[in-house]
This record gives C-alpha cells, structure tokens and sequence, in this order.
C-alpha cells in the first residue's frame, strides 16, 4: 500500500517569505541580546553573594578562597560578553538585509510588515485578556480573604500561609473590632 505524502507550499512570494524569515530572526536575536544583558548584569552579584556566604562566621577573608570563584565568574563574563558581540553582529548583519529588502520590494515588506502588526495586535489582546483574567481571580480571592477575616476575627490576614496578602487586605485588621473575651 503506497502512502501519500502532503507537501505544505508558501504561497507567497520569495521576497515576503524572506522577509518574514529576517524580521522573525531579528526579534528572537533581540529576545536572546535582552537574557544575555541580564545574565551578564548577574555575574558580579553572584559571585560577591558566593563570597559572602564563604566569608560568613570566618575572621578574616582568605584571598585565595576568592581566586576560584573569580576566576569562574570572569570566564562566565567573558563567554557571556561574547555571546553578547555575536548577537549583536547578527543583528547589524539582519539590519543591513532588511534595508536592502526594504528597497527591492517595497510593497512586499508594506505587506509583511501589516500582518506582523496585524498578528502582534492579537497577541497584545490575547495578553491584555490574561492579566484582566489575572486580575480579577486576585481580587475574588482577595475578596475571599477579606470574608474568613471578617467573620473570624480571631484569624489575622497575616497568619501563616496568608503572607502574600495586599496591604489592603492587611489593614482590614486595624478596622475590625477586637474578639470578645469568653
């Protein structure tokens, strides 16, 4: 029995297909650049939080016990900082690609360029929506919280397991009247 195959064909042209390729790389080189700059920004950090929890309950700092991490972190610097100048490249190289698009076929890039403002605009809807959604399941069990406070005033908003409660919540319990003595 002969299986059939399906084959799934861009139907638009060459240069929209190209151009969708360039700019849908620029953005993800650009989501990469943004992890590598926070990664880079952490470095320094955590090697002195390293240091400090070798140094803790010691009397002095021993020179030599600094000399591995640090060498450790500046090689994780220096890789990251590499990185960094490689995406970079990429993107001057992608920037200069899509000029040249840009004025080869400029109702191509009008027609890429609409739909990828056509498809971001949904997505900032689709991503409105969640934190309206996000928003209100907050404010149902804030509402929630505020109901078991009220009806026992013996439970304060702060008790354990209720650390993450807004500072509105928390100051319902400086409006509540006291327990009565039994």
């Amino acid at each position: 029995m002969a299986t059939a195959s399906l084959t799934v064909i861009d139907s638009r042209p060459a240069a929209q297909t190209e151009i969708e390729n360039y700019l849908s790389t620029r953005e993800k080189a650009k989501a990469a650049l943004v992890g590598i700059e926070e990664d880079i920004a952490k470095v320094g950090p955590d090697l002195a939080h390293q240091i400090v929890a070798q140094a803790v309950g010691k009397p002095k700092l021993d020179p030599d016990a600094v000399v591995v991490p640090f060498k450790a972190a500046k090689t994780k610097h220096d890789q990251l900082q590499e990185k960094k100048a490689a995406i970079e490249f990429l993107l001057d190289a992608l920037a200069k690609r899509l000029e040249q698009l840009k004025s080869q076929s400029p109702s191509d890039f009008v027609i890429v360029l609409n739909q990828h403002i056509a498809a971001t605009e949904q997505q900032a809807t689709k991503t409105q929506e969640e934190a309206n959604r996000v928003a209100a399941e907050l404010e149902q069990l804030k509402k929630e919280l505020k109901e078991i406070v009220d009806a026992h005033p013996d439970v304060a908003p702060g008790a354990p397991g209720a650390e993450t409660t807004s500072k509105a919540s928390a100051n319902t319990s400086t409006t509540r009247s006291k327990p009565k003595a039994r």
